[in-house]
Order: structure tokens, then sequence, then C-alpha cells
């Protein structure tokens, strides 16, 4: 066989591969999903805090904590930081926009996800991933090093967030979500394995199972988890002896059984979700509230570029009713959007009727209102105790 021949040959061979490799990975993301825009209720887009990638309800359920920063924004144009703001539910009669309350962060904050802990004596603390940004860098170039953010937090008539201290570590990779279990103690994503950018794109395209778990003891942290893929958010069961993280391209959300006292975790169940999964908030009745990405190459694109749209979806996920069945869920599509109303959905909380949907890229989110269920009470949500 001439040698030309042998050479096209490998060549037709690796486009055919290369082919077929790109049309797994578009199937796997989802990319030939058909979008069916659906919601039991109407939204309402609320304009004041940009990019809202994460939010979580105050104890007493009449507002929600919000983190918000411009992740869009490149070297050489308004580098402000990102911020906490309050958005309050309590005024049914209008709408108003949500009031900036991290006013004495770090100066280089720039917060992705977060988890508020309330105790019983009405004590509060918000924890908050910190991707500071160094000064002139590129998004190509290192990022800075990551922190966790500790706020004490009082609600009542004038709330105050007072930033208590930044804990640092070289666990602390990449970090995504974070999810409180007392005052001190929490648990963080590392979605990736590696901070580079290069880095990160090998682990995403070559499905290397490089993210993480990792636990604050209080005092030190230590690795929880690891050969996860893109380890995207982290919520606690009520009782605190099951810990939940979505996994953004494996398309499900993993479970975790907990040891309350050492803080150990050990894999139970996988559960398939058909969709990439982001933040996930807790009920104290169990009930998961899952924000996704049913189209996540269209996400990618959407977050690098103005004018692009991804695709909005929302799911519930029931504890199931059948006795020994802790890790089952009975799942429920409850919003889905083409990016028309919002483009990719990254958190989602419940209290009563209401539904807040945030966007990590956005310049608004939604305030909607689900219509009621025949026959069904409304219930109001409160955030989880320390457990």
């Amino acid at each position: 066989m001439r040698p030309r021949r042998v050479i096209r040959g490998l060549v037709i061979a690796t486009a055919a591969l290369g082919f077929l490799g790109m049309l797994w990975l578009m199937a796997r993301s989802g990319q030939f999903r058909s979008i069916e825009p659906h919601f039991s209720g109407h939204c309402t887009p609320v304009e004041g805090a940009v990019g809202v990638e994460d939010l979580v309800l105050v104890a007493s359920g009449r507002a929600a904590l919000l983190s918000s920063d411009d992740r869009r924004r490149r070297p050489g144009g308004d580098d402000s930081p990102g911020g906490i703001y309050m958005y309050r539910l309590d005024r049914l009669e209008a709408i108003e926009p949500p009031l900036l309350l991290s006013k004495n962060a770090p100066e280089n904050f720039h917060p992705h996800g977060l988890d508020l802990v309330t105790t019983a004596d009405g004590r509060g603390t918000l924890f908050v991933v910190n991707h500071p940004r160094a000064p002139g860098a590129r998004p190509s170039d290192r990022p800075a090093e990551r922190t966790i953010e500790v706020f004490d937090w009082r609600d009542g008539p004038t709330p105050r967030l007072t930033h208590r201290e930044t804990i640092r570590d070289p666990l602390l990779v990449s970090p995504n979500d974070v999810v409180g279990v007392d005052h001190s103690r929490f648990y963080v994503t590392n979605d990736h394995g590696s901070a580079s950018a290069s880095a990160r794109r090998l682990e995403d395209y070559g499905r290397r199972a490089l993210a993480s778990v990792v636990y604050f003891d209080g005092a030190r942290a230590r690795l929880a988890a690891d050969g996860l893929r893109y380890a995207n958010g982290v919520a606690l069961r009520p009782d605190g002896r099951a810990l939940y993280v979505s996994s953004s391209t494996d398309r499900a959300l993993h479970v975790f059984d907990r040891d309350r006292e050492t803080g150990a975790l050990t894999r139970a169940a996988t559960i398939e979700l058909d969709t990439s999964a982001d933040n996930i908030s807790v009920e104290p009745s169990g009930t998961l509230w899952i924000a996704a990405h049913p189209k996540l190459l269209s996400f990618l694109l959407y977050s690098r570029a103005l004018g692009r749209r991804s695709p909005s979806q929302v799911l519930r996920l029931r504890p199931s009713r059948r006795a020994g069945a802790p890790a089952e869920f009975e799942l429920e599509e409850v919003y889905l959007d083409d990016g028309s109303e919002l483009s990719g959905s990254s958190a989602a909380v419940r209290r009563g009727r209401r539904l807040l949907i945030g966007s990590g890229f956005d310049s608004s989110f939604l305030d909607c209102t689900m219509d009621p269920s025949p026959g069904a009470p409304i219930l109001l949500e409160s955030t989880l105790l320390a457990r």
C-alpha cells in the first residue's frame, strides 16, 4: 500500500472520529434538545443587581440575599467590585430594587456562591465564595487567590451585613459554591482541579474527574470528596446527614452520606437529571430546587458574549415518601425558557408562591409568582438552621 494512501486514510479516520466525538459531546450537552417554554405562573424581571449568580432566603423569609457581579467585564473597562444585595419579599404591592449591603466587604470583592446559616438565637452567618481579580489580568491569566468571605448577618428593621474574616487555603483551587454547617464550619466545591484557564479547558473537554469538595472544620480545610466532574452547587439536607453536589458535565446530582461529628462524606447515590445542574437550594421539608442549563454549550457561548441566549430551567425534587428511600426524589420541571425571558439560570429559591430565579450574567433576575395548585396550602420558606 502506498504511503500516501495510508496517510490519507489516517487523516480521514481521524476526522471521522473527531466529528463523531463532537456529535457525542453536543448530544451529551443537550444541544439537540427541543426547548418548549412553560411555567404555571408569571414572572417579572428585576433590575438593579447584575449577574445574580446565587441567592438565599433570610430566616424570616421576608427577603433574599443576592450574590451580584458583572462577570463579563474585561481588563481596561470598569472593574468595580460586586456586592451582596437584599431583595425584599414582604412588599406585595410593588417590587423594590435590591439594596446593597456589602459596603464594608474586602476591596477586591467579586462574589460567587453563597449560603446563610441562622441559629435559634437569631444569629446569622453568611459564607461567600470570592473570586478576586488580579489588577490588569487577562481572562486567560491565572486568577488571583480564591477566598471564602465570612459575614455576620443581622435581620430587622435595619438589616446589617458586617465582614468578619477572610479564609484562605491552598485547597481552595477553583471554588464555586459553599454551604454552611454552623457559624464556622462549611463545605465548598472546587469545580476544577486546576486554577489555570487552559488546564480547566482540558478537564472539561477531556471529561477528567478532578473536581472536589472541601470541608473547613473551623480551623483547617481538608479534602472531603474527589473524583467529580465540574462540582457546582452544594447543599445540605435539613437534618445535616446528607450532602448534595451537582455535577454540571455529568448532568447529575451526587448524594453523600455525612458524619455530623467529623464532617466525613461517603458516596451514597447518583441521580441522573438529564440537564446541567447549577446551584441547589433546600427547603425545610427536604425539597430541592435546582437551576440548570439544558443546553450546556449554549450556556458557555452565552457566558462569553453579549447578544447570545441560553435556555433557563428550574427543577423541583421532592423527597420520595417510600420508606427506606432517602436518596430518591420525584422530579418536576417547574420552569423552562428558551433564553428570551432569562438566560443562563444559575439559582432558584421559593417562598410560598414566589419563586426567585437568578442568572450569573443577565442584567436582571426574575421574581415569579406560581399559580396555586388546587387544594394546596401556601407554605412559607425559611433558611435552614445550623445542622
